[in-house]
């Protein structure tokens, strides 16, 4: 019985001083304090993404028109697979500009054929374009961590990064029969495919998806116009062969669509398509924008800080080797370093919303990127967390 009474109290003191040793081990505490922290960014991320997602699928059934322009939208993409009749001139009834490219409404249509009801389509595409862009840009920040970094950086940048779009006030486009989710998810998914693509070929895929993204929604450019500029900063000779290679299908498309439609394409997207611009309109629509998501935009501004910081010293000593290894070294630095210019671009064609008949659709571009860079921004923070909790402890061992 005396030895059993031994056991029983070396057993104590043994948990006691493990209970202890977890107590002062930087690697526990990290995972606990890390691993509630995520939990409590997660959690009403997650059920703000699924209060949404369940709010547009719910609406994506509604049988009336929400907008008038889902009415003329609705007409066009009646009318699609007959090009000839939907470019058609504007001398006589009905009188319609077709103002955007057809990809979305030649879709909308295929779908229909599974549906029976081109409405409903429509809006299911929107939906299904929405939720794809959602988890894109989760995946983009995702993929983007190094192998050595903690999987909980990985997993709470990626949810937070998918959520936020949820919480965009002109995210409600997305109960729309409209073509904005689908050009923008395609213009997303260009991006990851540029920023994580391993082959030439894979870079000229992404390329693909931006000139499909510009037959979606022609002012769709600042995915195709950032991935040149830093394509050129990667290679010179090889955005060259980007540009020319883009420029090239966009034009022989162009040149297919000119053809169906005896050249009234051309006058409906670039002629009858013409509206009076007001850089007032544009300033003020841009600056309620950005007082609905100014938190947003300062993580966004505050990540963007680096890599421009990293650009212009590179500029300015003439020196773009060092910049080019770390961006070829590094997905997060390329990811991180890409997204940073096309938000600035997309800033830049953002002013496009102080078009007569622009609305707040045409700032989404902007508030998304800005959401994928906050979630490249928080990724970093959780995993230089961890570094900072580890350096003392290990100082002090």
């Amino acid at each position: 019985m005396a030895l059993f009474a031994v056991a029983r109290e070396a057993a104590g003191k043994a948990n006691v001083n493990r209970r202890a040793s977890d107590a002062n081990d930087p690697y526990t505490r990290f995972f606990l304090t890390a691993r509630l922290y995520v939990a409590v960014l997660c959690f009403p991320a997650i059920f703000a993404a699924v209060a949404y997602f369940y709010w547009v699928a719910k609406a994506t059934t509604y049988p009336f028109e929400f907008d008038y322009g889902e009415g003329i939208v609705l007409w066009q993409a009646a009318h699609v697979t007959r090009l000839a009749s939907a470019y058609a001139s504007i001398s006589h009834y009905p009188y319609i500009v077709f103002h955007y490219p057809p990809l979305y409404h030649l879709v909308s249509w295929m779908v229909s054929k599974l549906t029976g009801n081109l409405l409903f389509a429509g809006r299911l595409v929107t939906f299904l374009s929405t939720l794809a862009l959602s988890l894109t840009m989760g995946w983009i920040v995702y993929r983007s961590v190094p192998a050595r970094a903690p999987k909980l950086a990985a997993i709470g940048g990626a949810v937070f990064a998918s959520a936020l779009p949820c919480g965009l006030d002109n995210m409600d486009w997305a109960l729309l029969m409209r073509v904005d989710m689908l050009g923008l998810w395609l213009t997303f998914a260009g991006l990851a495919v540029f920023i994580f693509g391993r082959t030439i070929a894979m870079r000229y895929a992404a390329f693909v998806l931006f000139v499909a993204a510009m037959y979606t929604k022609q002012s769709l450019i600042a995915g195709a116009l950032a991935c040149l500029i830093v394509a050129a900063i990667l290679n010179l000779r090889q955005a060259i062969k980007f540009v020319l290679f883009t420029a090239a299908l966009g034009a022989f498309v162009l040149a297919l669509l000119a053809l169906a439609t005896h050249g009234q394409v051309v006058r409906h997207l670039f002629l009858y398509n013409q509206n009076t611009f007001s850089l007032r309109r544009a300033i003020r629509l841009i600056n309620e924008n950005i007082q609905l998501i100014l938190p947003l935009l300062a993580i966004a501004c505050a990540g963007a800080l680096s890599p421009l910081t990293d650009a212009a010293r590179a500029f300015s000593r003439r020196r773009l080797g060092p910049l080019r290894a770390r961006l070829l070294k590094s997905s997060y630095r390329l990811a991180l370093f890409t997204f940073t210019i096309h938000f600035f671009v997309s800033g830049i064609v953002s002013l496009t919303v102080g078009k007569a008949g622009a609305n707040s659709n045409y700032l989404l571009e902007w508030n998304l990127s800005a959401c994928t860079l906050a979630g490249l921004v928080m990724t970093s923070l959780i995993w230089s967390w961890k570094a900072i909790r580890l350096v003392p402890e290990i100082g002090r061992a």
